[in-house]
């Protein structure tokens, strides 16, 4: 992961013989890059990004903007021609030596391409919403509508036979396989799998046909010969979208969604005006597609429907191994370089991933669009064919002006820049920048070469950003062409602006527990002294986590000068204090907290804040019950105290249980009350004990007890 943290003491100790003010390194703080996932989140322009944490110069490309909305599917011709159908307009694009044409148009009932393949010299296409073949000439672009496959609305893939007379197309929502004669025109369905969807199809080696199916997301093996077809593996996703072969194993993209659907996602549907939707063939909104009762996705654009990703090989003894996985996107195509090597197009990010023989991971390509929806792979090189904007991608070689860009870090706050450490190659161009608003725009300053640029060790150099101070920061590195041009790790060194803490309150720790507490008189047994001991608590706000230090004083209402309260031989960092309040004379007081940065902050750039507390009373004076008078079946009485309010009163006869008891005006409202008891009715004739309590607001508990006699 990407560290923004506090360095260890060796990484200071480094950081120091870099930095202008050596003194500032006990804040000093780190944005690190030095593994796959870290690097990943930044993009690569023609550079390759390994599972060993690297960066390497990647396939130099070019690209052809097909100008619409999206395209779908795609194959290359045996002279390294690609055909690409698009989604709209049924729009079949020619794009060769870096030009682009219309070959042909189908009609406005078929505005969706989705599988295009070569058959003895005729390019075949299979259409989405309507499932027509038409067969096109790859020179002129005449197009002949051959069929319509009947219960199907989806043609999703097309293979040829062997033999290069039949193809195979998966369709849905019924889940049938077909075998079309293209010369007879004619369709017979071959297998029914009763999922909604075979979403992908590939030929096998021995001439069988891997099918990965939606919902259920199973992978088929299917043998024309027999017609019967077998599950290989069932795989906890909502589609297989995509299946090669390769070394005698079976690699699937297994997508699993947020919520599932009568079909898979297709491509995106062409935009209509702006703040319209576009419309179906048949007129409605896209999303629906009416025919058999079902209610199919035709589709949701790029980014908006969330789901996870991952590739899996399938060995033929039925073992199943994870290769990769995305934790937010999805896959939708797959293909196999010469080496062997697996290459995966993401539908989200724009990145195709390279799974290699010996299970490392490259992010190969990161192109403009969202979704990389064709990936071919052969002699002629590889090619990418981009939906959520249409776009062809040819390599043409290794890259001479690879490019990496980080993401954009996040300081928190306004920092200063230190060095930048980088191990890889000397030929390695490195800049930076930096901004305050979270995404680089015209407000940032632009990017600046790093200077000063030392060998710290084999491999590592160190040198000075020269970018202005802000909160943001960025860096890049070109790549040349050389294979030593590898960039490994890269730590960028700041300091960020110091923040003030502040102290937002400060109260009595048990204060909200007072206001819950029963009633301290009627409390069995004796009468428990209370406690002199205030516990002080106060809240902080302290935006850059930095150690602090309490400095807690005191001064009674109407003095002036503030006494510190002591905190024993080591300085106070809690926000929190126990206070004996014993040898004070009661009265009302305040407190003043102050919170201080300067252990983590040099003397010049240490910042404090201090709160004051409202008023509060300390109080350790018992109240007093005087003037008790008895005449059964009444008892009178005063309670005083120095500076509390009365708070309870409470009467016991003859040691039995403490009863509350009011004062005369039904108040307590003052520090002097007068009450009158009513005694029980019926007391035997002798001599009784009446005892009473009484406590203030601070639970300081008075008590007195007296005998009278009841008859004669």
């Amino acid at each position: 992961m990407t560290h923004i943290s506090k360095t260890t003491l060796p990484a200071l100790l480094l950081a120091s013989l870099f930095l202008p003010h050596a003194a500032l390194g006990v804040s000093t703080r780190t944005f690190r890059t030095s593994s796959y996932k870290e690097f990943d989140e930044g993009e690569a322009k023609n550079a390759i990004i390994t599972s060993l944490g690297e960066v390497i110069p990647g396939r130099k490309t070019t690209r052809v903007d097909l100008e619409t909305d999206a395209a779908w599917t795609a194959v290359r011709a045996p002279d390294g021609t690609i055909y690409a159908g698009s989604v709209t307009n049924g729009s079949v694009y020619v794009v060769s030596g870096g030009q682009k044409k219309i070959l042909a148009n189908l009609d406005k009932d078929t505005p969706w391409i989705g599988a295009l393949v070569l058959l003895d010299g005729t390019l075949y296409a299979g259409t989405l919403g309507t499932a027509s073949l038409h067969a096109m000439d790859p020179k002129t672009g005449k197009t002949t509508k051959l069929l319509s496959l009947p219960g199907a609305e989806h043609v999703w893939a097309l293979v040829p036979d062997p033999a290069g007379k039949i193809l195979y197309a998966a369709t849905g929502p019924e889940g049938k396989l077909f075998a079309v004669d293209v010369a007879a025109k004619s369709a017979k369905v071959l297998w029914n799998s009763e999922e909604p969807h075979l979403l992908s199809a590939a030929p096998a080696a021995d001439g069988a046909l891997w099918i990965g199916t939606s919902e259920e997301a199973v992978l088929y093996r299917f043998d024309p010969k027999t017609g019967q077809a077998r599950a290989i593996a069932d795989f906890a996703g909502t589609e297989v979208k995509a299946v090669v072969e390769v070394d005698g194993a079976t690699v699937v993209a297994v997508n699993e969604f947020e919520q599932k659907s009568s079909s898979p996602p297709a491509p995106p549907v062409a935009k209509g005006p702006k703040g319209t939707t576009a419309k179906a063939p048949d007129g409605s909104a896209p999303g629906t597609d009416k025919g058999k009762g079902s209610d199919v996705a035709l589709p949701p654009r790029a980014g908006e429907r969330k789901g996870k990703g991952a590739l899996f090989r399938v060995e033929p003894d039925g073992r199943v191994e994870q290769l990769h996985s995305l934790a937010e996107g999805y896959f939708q195509s797959l293909a196999v370089t010469s080496e062997g090597h697996v290459l995966a197009g993401a539908g989200t990010g724009g990145r195709v991933y390279e799974v290699r023989t010996d299970r490392s991971v490259l992010t190969a390509f990161d192109v403009d669009e969202r979704q990389v929806n064709v990936v071919i792979a052969d002699r002629h090189g590889v090619t990418l064919v981009t939906g959520d904007g249409a776009a062809v991608y040819t390599t043409t070689g290794l890259s001479k002006d690879a490019v990496y860009t980080s993401k954009v870090f996040d300081g928190q706050f306004p920092a200063r820049w230190g060095n930048l450490r980088w191990r890889g190659d000397e030929s390695l161009v490195m800049e930076t920048r930096s901004g305050n608003t979270s995404k680089p725009d015209r407000g940032w300053s632009p990017w600046q070469r790093v200077t000063q640029e030392t060998a710290a060790g084999p491999g590592l150099r160190i040198s000075r950003i020269v970018s202005p101070p802000g909160r943001y920061f960025q860096y890049r590195t070109t790549l040349s062409a050389h294979p030593a041009a590898t960039l490994r790790e890269v730590t960028a060194y700041y300091l960020p602006q110091n923040q003030r803490a502040r102290v937002t309150e400060v109260q009595l720790g048990d204060a909200a527990e007072a206001s819950k507490r029963p009633a301290v008189t009627t409390q069995p047994g004796p009468a428990k002294p209370r406690s002199p001991i205030l516990r002080l608590k106060w809240k902080v706000e302290n935006p850059d986590d930095d150690e602090l230090l309490y400095v807690v004083e005191y001064r009674a209402e109407g003095e002036v000068d503030w006494r510190p309260l002591p905190v024993g031989p080591e300085p106070l960092t809690k926000p929190e204090l126990e206070w004996n309040t014993e040898a004070l004379p009661d009265g009302y007081f305040r407190i003043r907290v102050t919170a201080s940065d300067e252990r983590s902050n040099p003397k010049d750039y240490a910042l404090s804040h201090s709160l004051i507390s409202d008023l509060f009373l300390v109080d350790n004076q018992k109240p007093q019950v005087t003037g008790i008078e008895v005449k059964y079946p009444f008892a009178s009485a005063r309670s005083v105290d120095s500076f509390s309010r009365i708070d309870e009163i409470a009467y016991s006869i003859d040691g039995g249980d403490f009863v509350m008891w009011f004062p005369k005006d039904g108040v307590f409202d003052d520090v002097a009350e007068v009450f009158t008891i009513k005694l029980p009715d019926r007391l035997k004739p002798g001599t009784h004990s009446l005892a009473i309590r009484v406590a203030d607001e601070a639970d300081n508990i008075g008590a007195t007890s007296v005998s009278f006699r009841v008859g004669k």
